[in-house]
């Protein structure tokens, strides 16, 4: 009986020195405010996009899933995170889009490997959490929609500028094992000054055996209730295999609280956008590219009425698009002018 007795008090002694240790430990690391705490533990996130349809011009409509999209992000080490996001629902497909692995090497200076975006413009990376319409941008849609399998560098010092460039397969993403002659290349420059963001980036591309160069300029402006954001970019078909294409993006948003129901903030966006005739640079059975995006010009205004309790939210999102074809093009189904009635919840 004495034994256990002394085993036992000498247990409490050392469970409670250990504690008092942790309490030091604790102490300590409160004080140095340079030692942000880590949580090792993944964290999930998603994104649904229901939506009806209606081709004003042919007649045609459709309800759609456009997307259940998931992601999972966190840190394995204080300086090593990672990002996976899976669209289980893209028009009722599954896709698997990224995943990647960064390595912060200092605060400054970090290297990402995996399958992401490439590194260009402002309307490509914008998430469907983050629309400000139904549908996205010819520049961001059909332009430059681009991901790819490879790594690139992050450079952002103490300033508000941030580098990125990189190199990835020139092949499609479900294609890994394919070996390369060459890469592609893309690199992005980003500045932010008070309310204001600017950002100029440059893509060398080869998804077939036509090399494009891109070159995109952005710059966008947010300040209290109000957005606008305007961008360009200018491709490039070497061996003058196609004509050069551009495309352009304007919008504005002007954002109020409201009070109805459980919605409590209402925006008004606008947006011009177009394209000239631009082809995806990927060969056809004769062996040729030819132009599968046609030459347009579209005017869209919309509302969206916001219910917001971050990190959630949910919107109800009502748009117009006016579409100005040119030379006569006739569209096809669906091509037309179009409403949109759409239902966004973030989770």
């Amino acid at each position: 009986m004495y034994m256990f007795k002394r085993s036992r008090i000498l247990l409490t002694l050392l469970a409670l020195s250990l504690s008092l240790v942790d309490a030091a430990a604790d102490d300590s690391a409160g004080k140095d405010s340079t030692k942000p705490k880590i949580d090792y533990i993944p964290k999930f996130h998603g994104v649904l996009r229901a939506r009806y349809e209606a081709d004003l011009q042919n007649g045609y409509q459709r309800f759609q899933l456009r997307n259940l999209r998931m992601t999972a992000t966190g840190h394995v080490a204080p300086r090593i995170d990672y990002f996976i996001q899976v669209d289980f629902c893209d028009r009722g497909k599954m896709k698997f889009l990224d995943g990647w692995g960064r390595v912060g090497f200092t605060d400054q200076f970090a290297v990402q490997a995996g399958q992401f975006r490439i590194p260009f413009g402002e309307e490509p990376f914008k998430a469907p959490v983050n629309y400000v319409f139904s549908n996205r941008s010819f520049l961001g849609n059909q332009f430059m929609n681009v991901r790819a399998v490879g790594a690139k560098f992050i450079w952002s010092p103490r300033t508000p500028f941030m580098l990125e460039a990189g190199a990835f397969n020139t092949t499609s993403i479900s294609e890994h094992d394919i070996w390369n002659r060459t890469l592609a290349y893309a690199t992005k420059a980003t500045l932010k000054v008070d309310h204001t963001t600017l950002s100029a980036s440059f893509a060398s591309l080869s998804p077939d055996s036509v090399r494009t160069n891109s070159a995109d300029i952005a710059v966008g402006w947010h300040c209290g209730r109000w957005t606008a954001e305007a961008e360009g970019a200018y491709k490039h078909y070497t061996h003058r295999a196609h004509k050069d294409a551009w495309a352009y993006n304007m919008y504005g948003r002007y954002t109020m609280p409201v009070s109805l129901g459980q919605f409590n903030a209402l925006s008004f966006h606008g947006r011009f956008d177009g394209i000239t005739a631009h082809s995806s640079a990927l060969r056809k059975s004769d062996g040729n590219i030819i132009t599968d995006t046609p030459a347009r010009n579209r005017l869209t205004a919309g509302i969206t009425l916001t219910a917001a309790y971050l990190p959630v939210f949910a919107d109800i999102r009502l748009d117009y698009e006016k579409f100005f074809y040119h030379h006569g093009f006739d569209p096809a189904k669906g091509q037309g002018d179009r409403l949109t009635l759409e239902l966004v919840v973030r989770f």
